[in-house]
């Protein structure tokens, strides 16, 4: 049967359509989508709930913020409600709403001036904090507040939630470093704030005018805010409108902290000035290693003595956890000798100090202290940024890492946010820990001991009826608990949905008061509803956090269907994929498109709900062939074009971009395979639309390609003249394709020792195998880039190797990114069959690129099991283990450029490459860049030219330049050799090539 057409796409309120089809002529300027896709995208964030909008606005400037309000208030559209969003890392679904998403992120993310004589700057709310910091470090000042998120959360979503993280204690809240800001309010008024003097304040408040209302309104309802229970002993602050810190007893009243922390149900914030701190000048920090959890937590009022800017806490969970991640190898050597982390947890305790001889005054005790107690297993103290580096980032991660616990019960958020006095820390944990293993939960526990906030995410599977009561249960049980310890539900990460408990909390004195500020800036009720309270004289409600989970919607996911995707099912809206560094390897396409659609956790959204429609049609999603009958019928498609309701092709649009560098299958804390979800989906997909031309011809190449490599100059000839050039384009839509190389495999094939013969080599007697080495050849260095296989066979040779030159083997990675997965399987069988074969020789396979070693782990990882297979080693790792004479010259500085594959699935390449270098007399530096914009043959398609090229003047050109002005160049990857010379006819050498001529260079000395 061939595979249907998915039309379950939720149609456009007429009054919202009517809206958006104004609003251009109110003087918008932005982005207006309505597209599924888009839709569902801002439908999750960082939480357990899943709210589908009407539409999404992305406005280009302050502007065309006021020009959404002014049209929104005019009657026909009172009814119409907007919610900003930021960076949607939100944990309780802050920036959710069935209304209308105003995207402040995509677009207004520019820093716009910076005064360092008066020690502030001045920025849109789209900027991040890792880009506002990087930005203000050279100057010796940073933005003070430090979020886990910090390289994609934005300033103006910390605003919102008035955040705080790390170092909370010395540093305190978001809203303790805003100056001022310039606001929209909900009929488009743009309001300046900033603090007003009493005389100020009287001038504003005696005029007939929106300003005036507001500020009359709030200094009458803060004159005589009642205190809070509680409020004085935590450090955390309530956020209830923070009603105590507008006016000050001068007199003097500011609006800023009340937009700090209302979540966009008061204003949308266009613009922030900040306050600026001088960077600390010596940092030292501690992983101290105790025995159990509940010693780290005893100890942190010991460690307080020491008075330390911050004091973070890690569990056992988390920490077996991270032993499977990329980060691991950076932080063991800080963790203690052994790898056994079960029933243990990590204080990390940071000091900071003017000078060195402070830091160690403060931190000489503590050592003394930590050496004599009898709970802690080890310590370590550095005062490199290094370690510290690592160290934080494993703390960073813990939230990721938690998402990646197997089973379908999965640590979540919604009592993660909570605080208590420091002092009550140790015992409110003891009784949260009793609640939760009383219904048989796990879970896992990290956060700020030192400002008694400890993060706390139970594991529950919310696609069960069982799993949604307990999440009730929990939730009051903790709810209970806090109240008894004087504690706040919502300590930094915002309240969202969880501001329902806010009336009981609050108690009716502040929460009417609450009420009477909502009805002052929003009287309709049209920002963010739902959120923190509700105005006056209204009937509506606020939003339960007991309903709209996601998991109501992924319950319909089969269960064959959740097996064969399961990345795409436990996404949790995380967000690490969203870094906006572009020397981070995360995510490229996200990079160059700044469309979150085109990011792990936008594809990953996307293939939720595709497995959810194909499951509701009860379609089967096996991998199988086509028989004759539906190939046919989906060929006449050529010719009948395509349903264009169907969401699949929204799908596939997004897929399209993926590069399939698979650096979210190891950065993403979850592991997110996105190619393997393309590479499943598109196998449907093209089970009823027709296949790009391209799709069989890049399949089959390596079949034609050994063939043609046999007369090189006469295929070039034929396939790089105009008519055949204008041909690839139009044809196949592939431009700038590698040429054959003159001189290639079967050139290096015609030295006798270095043919394969099975029947000699067996005859070999085991040290005369153990000093050979198979070299499996690929297409692109066997025919294309043959230099480089030269060169490596010459150095193998050159370090007293026998090189034994594989037959050439297709192994269809080509077939596995276009969801060829039929040949694909066929094909990788005839390759593991043929290699089986070579077992019992004990000889090591060593492979050029990086990605086919990595096929053998990856791609392949399902059909191995079947075969006994040889060891299979990139050259990097083969080189690794080889003794290298050290030639008796000088060397030089070589700076290298890692695939980005190679980088993120083999993390220790880098390090092993700086150790071949170093033992041949060289010094080698790895630059840090993203990826660059070719991988496979992504590059060399037409409708990616623009990304491709994007993506290689954001992260490489520039340090291509500085690296080539330094010294030698070399890149590991055919991909990024192949991209140099498309972009900017540089021929970089491969390391291979750059170790012969070193090594060669002293021989003749």
């Amino acid at each position: 049967m061939m595979f249907p057409a998915l039309t379950e796409v939720p149609q456009l309120d007429a009054l919202v359509a009517q809206f958006l089809q104004q609003l251009p002529q109110n003087g918008f300027t932005g982005l207006i989508q309505t597209d599924y896709a888009t839709r569902l995208i801002n439908a999750t964030d960082n939480s357990v709930y899943q709210v589908l909008p009407q539409a999404v606005l992305t406005p280009k400037n302050e502007q065309d913020v006021a020009s959404i309000f002014r049209l929104a208030a005019e009657p026909v559209f009172h009814s119409l409600n907007f919610s900003p969003r930021g960076g949607g890392t939100g944990t309780n679904g802050q920036s959710l709403t069935r209304g209308i998403v105003i995207d402040v992120a995509r677009l207004q993310n520019h820093i716009l001036e910076l005064n360092l004589e008066q020690g502030w700057v001045r920025i849109q709310p789209g900027v991040i904090l890792d880009q506002l910091n990087d930005h203000l470090k050279p100057h010796g000042v940073f933005f003070a507040p430090n979020l886990s998120p910090s390289n994609r959360a934005t300033i103006g979503g910390m605003a919102n939630t008035d955040a705080c993280g790390k170092g909370s204690r010395l540093y305190g809240r978001t809203s303790d470093h805003v100056l001022g800001m310039r606001i929209v309010l909900n009929d488009g008024t743009v309001l300046v704030t900033g603090r007003k003097t009493a005389e100020q304040l009287n001038a504003v408040v005696n005029q007939k005018t929106r300003e005036a209302e507001l500020y009359q309104t709030v200094r009458d309802v803060c004159a005589d805010a009642p205190s809070h229970p509680g409020s004085e002993k935590l450090g955390r602050f309530i956020t209830a409108y923070n009603l105590w810190r507008p006016l000050r007893d001068d007199g003097s009243l500011a609006l800023d902290p009340l937009i700090c922390g209302s979540e966009g149900t008061l204003a949308v914030v266009t613009e922030l000035t900040l306050k600026l701190t001088p960077l600390p000048k010596h940092k030292g920090l501690f992983a101290v290693r105790y025995r159990s959890f509940d010693q780290a937590l005893a100890a942190a009022q010991q460690l307080l003595a020491h008075e330390p800017s911050a004091i973070e806490t890690i569990d056992d969970k988390i920490l077996n956890l991270a032993k499977n991640d990329v980060l691991f190898p950076k932080v063991r050597p800080y963790l203690g000798v052994d790898e056994e982390f079960t029933g243990n947890a990590v204080n990390l305790v940071e000091f900071i100090a003017t000078d060195d001889s402070a830091l160690s005054a403060k931190t000489a005790e503590l050592k003394k202290q930590l050496a004599d107690d009898q709970a802690v297993i080890s310590f370590y103290y550095s005062t490199e940024s290094a370690p510290q580096g690592a160290l934080w980032e494993l703390r960073k991660k813990g939230v990721g890492l938690l998402g990646n616990t197997k089973g379908k019960r999965r640590p979540i958020p919604f009592v993660e946010d909570t605080a208590v006095p420091p002092e009550h820390l140790a015992d409110y944990i003891r009784e949260f820990r009793a609640l939760l293993d009383s219904h048989g939960l796990s879970y896992g526990m990290f956060g700020h001991v030192d400002v008694g906030c400890l993060h706390v995410r139970p594991a529950l599977n919310l696609r069960t009826d069982e799993d949604e009561q307990l999440f009730r249960k929990i939730s009051d049980g903790v709810y209970t608990l806090l109240k008894k310890y004087g504690g706040v539900m919502w300590s930094e990460h915002g309240k969202g949905f969880r501001a329902w408990y806010g009336p009981d909390f609050h108690g009716d004195a502040i929460y009417q008061r609450m009420r009477r500020i909502k009805t002052a800036f929003d009287p309709r009720n049209q920002l963010n509803p739902g959120k923190i309270c509700t105005p006056l004289n209204s009937d509506a409600e606020l939003i339960s956090p007991f309903a709209q989970w996601r998991g109501q919607r992924d319950r319909q996911i089969d269960t064959r269907a959740e097996e064969m995707a399961q990345g795409a099912l436990y996404c949790n809206g995380n967000g690490q994929c969203f870094d906006y560094r572009m020397d981070s390897i995360m995510c490229p396409s996200y990079k160059a498109t700044n469309d979150r659609i085109h990011s792990p956790k936008g594809r990953s959204g996307l293939m939720r709900e595709w497995l959810t429609q194909v499951s509701a049609q009860n379609i089967d999603i096996a991998v199988k062939p086509l028989t004759g009958k539906e190939v046919l019928r989906r060929e006449l498609r050529r010719f009948g074009g395509r349903d264009s309701n169907d969401f699949s092709h929204q799908v596939a649009d997004a897929m399209s971009g993926c590069l399939g560098c698979k650096a979210c299958a190891t950065q993403c804390p979850i592991k997110v395979d996105v190619p393997a979800q393309k590479s499943l989906f598109l196998h449907h997909y093209h089970r009823r639309y027709p296949r790009p031309v391209r799709d069989y011809l890049l399949s089959s190449m390596e079949s034609w390609a050994p063939i043609m490599a046999r007369v090189p100059r006469l295929a070039n000839a034929l396939m790089f003249n105009p008519l055949s050039s204008w041909f690839a384009e139009k044809v196949f839509g592939l431009r700038q394709l590698p040429r054959f190389a003159t001189r290639n495999l079967y050139h290096l094939k015609n030295k006798a020792e270095r043919r394969f013969d099975l029947t000699e080599l067996q005859k070999l007697s085991s040290e005369q195998r153990h000093n050979t080495v198979f070299l499996l050849p690929d297409a692109f260095t066997g025919f294309f880039d043959a230099h480089t296989l030269e060169s490596a066979v010459q150095l193998l040779e050159t370090l007293g190797k026998r090189v034994v030159l594989l037959p050439f083997l297709p192994l269809a990675k080509a077939d596995h990114v276009k969801g060829l997965l039929p040949g694909f399987e066929r094909k990788a069988n005839r390759a593991l069959s043929f290699l089986s074969l070579l077992t019992s020789l004990e000889v090591p396979v060593v492979c050029l690129e990086t990605t086919q070693t990595l096929m053998f782990s990856q791609e392949y990882r399902e059909l191995t099991s079947r075969y006994e297979l040889p060891s299979i080693l990139s050259l990097h790792e083969y080189l690794h283990g080889t003794e290298i004479t050290v030639p008796q010259h000088a060397g030089g500085t070589v700076f290298l450029f890692s695939h980005c594959t190679e980088k993120s699935q083999q993390p220790a390449s880098t390090v092993q490459w700086q150790s071949i270098f170093q033992r041949a007399g060289l010094e080698l530096q790895a630059v840090a860049t993203g990826c660059c914009g070719m991988a496979g043959s992504y590059g060399h398609e037409r409708e990616h030219r623009e990304q491709a090229a994007r993506l290689w003047q954001q992260g490489w050109a520039d340090n291509i330049a500085e690296a080539q002005r330094l010294g030698s160049v070399c890149a590991s990857g055919f991909s990024c050799r192949e991209q140099a010379r498309i972009q900017q006819q540089l021929e970089l050498s491969s390391p291979a090539e750059l170790l012969l001529k070193h090594l060669r260079t002293g021989q003749s000395r």
